[in-house]
């Protein structure tokens, strides 16, 4: 059984292990962009978009194989080693059959792209996926008690070992291989550290009736949610591929790095630290679970809505800057991508409580919607307005992924949520029209250039952004230390009761 642990004691973790993971995650980023800047100097504009099919198509195995192994061990009120080993056991099974189902994509991948050389990526990057899953468990059991400053550790780790790797073989070939290699490299050094680094007792191949049955009854879900979820995320890069060649697609997959960056930081805070509170918090009682739900989200909204601004408004200067003539173009798309990654990011946040909530069936059915809109988005913003309507037409299918989550949890007791995703969307959408729609009017009638007018759009907005976030942090630590001082007062009180009584 998960042991008892005290409001105050996690919510001190609560907010420890954010910090943590927002640290780890901002040097994360920029080890991978340090990478990614130096590779573009080597690389031509098609090896990324070859790599981003490739990236693409091994997460897209990763994703719709998923079988709610990491959620199983978040929710459950097991945490002993036979549950634990038996959900290692099953993710190894489940990378043993990537690996041979990626070498076999390989095939139809070069043929409907027309890349040969996606024959013999594809297996190389398939290795990436074996060694994910093969890591250990011990992973997840951190994540679920918020001990996450080793497993954010490995992550840096991880991003070092696939800059050393990826730049040189960048330096020596000229060719895509290069971020093949250093992702494998990466992922087998994660692998190593996981299995020697991280507190607990080692897993080991273990086929538990029960744990199996609890993993799979869940995971069924899991599996459905993730597959219309995938599909609709990496959309845009699969047809792109096949309708506008690989260059463009090079340039909108850095514009999606970009992107990446907000979404992947705050993605990874309320992945590690949202969905164990609420999972914590819903195991207690659905008051608590209310009360938590509502404290995490007037906390991470604002930080995450500097984060997204930060990078819509610095992104056409960082591509002038830091890359070559022929991915400049990837600045404007990051800017209009980053309303598509903010509508996923507040889908995918909302989602937590599905997920902590045990809700598989509902997650699935929420990201079949968003799926079917993407799909029915992209093809009519592409016939009637080209590239861009296609972009525009994919952020539709983001937003009905909003309203679908929020009306699920809605018929759960939660009106409020939809109403505050929907006005953080509209915020959002104001926001960028204020920091870069006008810089890029004022380059049209006044031929000021909108990539340097939009570095004052960013001072302008992120500065009371970001007034507002400290305001934020100091009301959640004035709550805790509040909070302590009465269960410290409530427990001296029961103390001198009982030595009365004595």
């Amino acid at each position: 059984m998960v042991p008892s642990v005290s409001s105050t004691d996690v919510a001190h973790r609560a907010v420890r292990s954010t910090a943590i993971s927002l640290v780890g995650q901002l040097a994360t980023q920029l080890l991978r962009f340090a990478s990614t800047i130096v590779l573009a100097r080597f690389l031509p504009e098609s090896a990324f978009g070859v790599n981003a099919i490739v990236a693409s198509l091994t997460l897209g195995l990763w994703m719709v194989s998923d079988v709610g192994i990491p959620a199983s061990i978040l929710k459950s009120e097991r945490d002993d080693d036979a549950f634990v080993s038996t959900a290692w056991t099953l993710s190894l099974v489940r990378g043993g059959m990537l690996l041979v189902a990626g070498c076999v994509l390989g095939v139809p991948a070069a043929w409907l792209y027309d890349e040969p050389q996606l024959l013999w990526l594809m297996p190389l990057g398939s290795l990436m996926i074996f060694f994910v899953a093969a890591e250990s468990t011990r992973i997840y059991s951190a994540t679920r008690t918020m001990q996450i400053g080793r497993v954010v550790g490995l992550e840096v780790s991880a991003q070092v070992i696939a800059l050393s790797v990826s730049i040189p073989t960048a330096i020596a070939t000229g060719h895509v291989i290069a971020f093949v290699v250093g992702a494998a490299a990466s992922g087998l050094v994660k692998l190593v550290l996981s299995h020697l680094v991280l507190p607990g007792s080692r897993v080991r191949i273990v086929w538990d009736g029960t744990a199996t049955s609890e993993i799979l009854s869940f995971g069924k879900w899991i599996f459905l949610s993730t597959l219309c979820a995938y599909v609709a995320v990496r959309w845009d890069i699969f047809a792109l591929g096949r309708l506008e060649g690989m260059a463009l697609l090079g340039v909108y997959g850095l514009a999606n790095q970009i992107t990446s960056v907000p979404h992947q930081m705050a993605m990874h805070a309320t992945g590690n630290v949202l969905t164990p509170v609420l999972a914590d918090a819903f195991r207690s009682s659905k008051e608590r679970f209310r009360e938590r739900l509502a404290m995490a989200r007037r906390a991470y909204i604002p930080v995450a809505l500097l984060l997204f601004v930060g990078a819509a408004t610095t992104a056409p200067a960082f591509f002038i800057l830091a890359f070559k003539q022929g991915f400049h173009a990837a600045g404007p798309m990051a800017q209009a991508l980053m309303v598509q990654a903010w509508f996923d990011f507040l889908q995918e946040a909302s989602s937590r409580s599905l997920l902590a909530r045990g809700d598989g069936r509902g997650l699935a059915l929420t990201n079949a919607l968003k799926l079917v809109a993407t799909i029915v988005g992209t093809y009519v913003g592409l016939q009637l307005w080209g590239f861009w309507g296609f972009v525009w037409g994919n952020a539709c299918g983001g937003l009905v992924g909003i309203v679908a989550v929020g009306l699920r949890l809605r018929g759960q007791g939660l009106p409020e949520v939809l109403w505050a995703d929907l006005q953080a969307a509209a915020v959002l959408l104001l926001v960028l029209a204020v920091s870069c729609g006008v810089p890029v009017l004022l380059q049209d009638s006044r031929g000021w250039p909108a990539a340097w007018t939009t570095l004052v759009g960013c001072m302008v907005v992120c500065g009371p952004v970001g007034l507002i976030v400290l305001r934020r942090i100091r009301e959640a630590r004035a709550s805790l230390a509040a909070h302590a001082s009465a269960m410290t007062s409530a427990v001296s009180s029961a103390s001198l009761t009982v030595t009365g009584a004595e």
